[in-house]
């Protein structure tokens, strides 16, 4: 070694720098500080000198190497593309990871020209399954890791870019962090945030990953309820999320009572109310006990007095009296019991044909929000009256 210390940063005949050769011969990491502190450049070699001490569990040297905001914002913004070049996966993912715990603040376009060069370099492997299945996985940690960062940048089109590459069960089995991450830190715009929230939702394993997780069985649908609330997101883009919901979990009381508090009896509640099986409740007390008291709150709602049953949706009015014929009629009083009979008997034929009219509609045009149903019936050639008729309450969600 004493032929080329002379020059700790002189490059051999391979183009390798002592500090290189010192990590391949597995000298002890003080004697390699020792250099540094002598005067060794490892921005020389950088990227190989941090692959070498990666594969080679050097922990220590590479948080030495890169122990500086400064020095990070230099690996991942400038040698990054090398590493990602050289398919050099561990590498990538340590200073991915690094980043996000260092650097709280990065500017997009670093971020975007990253993704780029990345997916450029490694498509043709990630999506053949021919190449060594280490490598897909990888690939596909590093990101998971950029869709946290990107959730907390607030960066609606990284995320777009990114999310095609995790439809795939790692992102609910290896990392179920993930899908509380975006309810409780990701500030998108109401809409975008819905959008994503669906994507997530309707991914192929999600359906799995929620029956094996007994937390979000019991609680997916009040948390979601509340988050909405505090975001202030939009009518139509809860009533999309709910809806897609209730298709994987099961509806409880707890979940109505919860979604009734912050929204009184509105669409939201019906929805819950159309999907909830309460047959599962027959032998359970504690939770009859808790439907009661919803049905006797219920009594304080205006909308749901005797005198306007009349004006509520078809939908609505079902919904309700499914809620009241979950309980036996002698455990209420006298204006539930005559509520309870006048919601059992049988719809109008006006009710029956405006529902069906609004079925039909949304059926034949594709209908998957309120907005489209009004652009489409207003376009529709009937008289005025009818098209109102027909917009009172469409139920898209039922």
């Amino acid at each position: 070694m004493s032929s080329w210390v002379s020059d700790i940063n002189k490059r051999n005949s391979k183009e390798e720098i002592p500090l290189l050769l010192c990590l391949k011969q597995q000298i002890s990491d003080n004697y390699i500080n020792n250099k540094q502190a002598s005067g060794a450049n490892p921005y020389k070699c950088l990227i190989m000198l941090l692959w070498l001490a990666l594969k080679c569990s050097r922990y220590s040297l590479v948080y030495e190497l890169i122990r500086s905001e400064e020095d990070i914002f230099e690996v991942t913004g400038i040698h990054l593309g090398q590493a990602t070049k050289r398919k050099k996966f561990d590498l990538i993912d340590f200073l991915v990871n690094r980043r996000l715990n260092i650097v709280h603040v990065v500017l997009e376009r670093t971020i975007r020209d990253f993704w780029n060069e990345l997916t450029s370099s490694c498509s043709k492997f990630c999506m053949s399954r021919r190449y060594n299945q280490l490598i897909t996985d990888d690939f596909k940690r590093i990101c998971i890791n950029l869709i946290r960062y990107v959730i907390l940048l607030i960066d609606v089109v990284i995320f777009k870019l990114i999310w095609p590459y995790l439809y795939d069960e790692i992102v609910f089995h290896e990392e179920q962090a993930l899908l509380n991450m975006f309810l409780e830190q990701c500030h998108f715009p109401s809409l975008e945030f819905s959008n994503f929230l669906c994507v997530m939702l309707n991914s192929p394993d999600v359906s799995q990953y929620l029956n094996n997780n007994t937390y979000f069985q019991g609680n997916l649908l009040k948390d979601m309820v509340t988050m909405f609330h505090i975001k202030q997101i939009e009518r139509q883009d809860r009533l999309r999320v709910i809806y897609i919901i209730v298709q994987l979990v099961d509806v409880n009381i707890f979940d109505i009572e919860r979604t009734y508090s912050l929204y009184q009896f509105n669409d939201e509640v019906v929805i819950l109310l159309h999907h909830i099986k309460f047959e599962v409740y027959k032998d359970q007390h504690h939770d009859l006990n808790h439907i009661r008291r919803f049905i006797l709150n219920l009594e304080n709602n205006s909308l749901l007095k005797i005198n306007k049953l009349k004006n509520l949706a078809l939908v609505w009015k079902k919904s309700y009296c499914k809620l009241l014929n979950s309980m036996p009629g002698e455990a209420f009083n006298k204006n539930i019991r005559m509520k309870r009979k006048i919601l059992n008997s049988a719809p109008s034929l006006y009710e029956l044909s405006n529902f069906y009219s609004q079925k039909h509609i949304q059926k034949m045009y594709k209908i998957d929000t309120y907005n489209q149903f009004y652009i489409v019936t207003k376009k529709l050639y009937l008289p005025n009256d009818i098209k109102r008729s027909i917009c009172f309450r469409p139920p898209l969600y039922c």
